[in-house]
């Protein structure tokens, strides 16, 4: 801990991590990103084999998470039928992007596709939370969630590390949160685009075992 301006600020990562106000942020892990029948999935893209070797790096997490009481919450994309709720402006940095999907909705509510994938799903009573942009925040519930449960540190994690993560990330910052996010547990269909999103994300990533091995330590310290 140290001060500045005459407030604490957490310092050391066993400090930023603690569980008691770390959140981990489960983000766009559905069928239309990670399941190759999925409208988003890539068997081609350079990046899909390290989107298929994120996954169990974030299964390790969550499983972590839910042993210790690190609150584990769930944001996704949950579009309209139409696309009635994608700003144009998206629609045309995606179709920029090689990304737009003409008239198909990615993650459309109600489908298949928008379902978290099976090997990540929620358990009952845990928190999933709509989304309708790249960040979990922007018009979502998500600050609010997190600001009733006393959440001090967000750790993102999912698809894709150039995008929601990325975003996600620097909002939660902006907002005010510390930021931890562990480089294992992130990718996208571009290397070339993960490269840089983590080279932006340099400050604040961290090590998936670290995390877990604090997280693992504090639990064992309050039993």
């Amino acid at each position: 801990m140290r001060m500045f301006f005459g407030r604490e600020v957490l310092e050391s990562l066993e400090e930023v991590v603690a569980p008691k106000h770390t959140a981990l942020l489960i983000l766009d892990a559905t069928n239309d990103f990670l399941d190759p029948k999925g409208k988003h999935y890539n068997p081609a893209a350079p990046g899909t084999p390290a989107i298929l070797a994120m996954v169990p790096q974030i299964v390790a997490m969550l499983d972590c998470a839910r042993k210790n009481r690190v609150l584990p919450v769930f944001v996704q994309n949950q579009f309209l039928s139409e696309g009635k709720d994608i700003p144009t402006g998206m629609l045309y940095q995606l179709d920029r992007r090689g990304m737009a999907l003409k008239d198909e909705v990615t993650t459309q509510a109600g489908t298949w596709g928008a379902e978290i994938f099976p090997r990540l799903r929620p358990l009952p009573g845990e928190i999933s939370i709509p989304k309708h942009s790249y960040s979990g925040f922007i018009n979502s519930a998500l600050d609010l969630v997190l600001r009733g449960s006393n959440i001090k540190t967000i750790v993102p994690v999912g698809a894709a590390s150039s995008g929601c993560v990325l975003a996600t990330a620097i909002d939660g910052y902006c907002l005010g949160y510390y930021v931890a996010v562990p480089g294992e547990c992130t990718a996208a269909a571009s290397v070339e685009w993960h490269e840089a999103a983590m080279k932006l994300l340099t400050p604040v990533t961290v090590g998936a075992q670290d995390v877990k091995r604090i997280w693992d330590k504090a639990a064992a310290g309050a039993r």
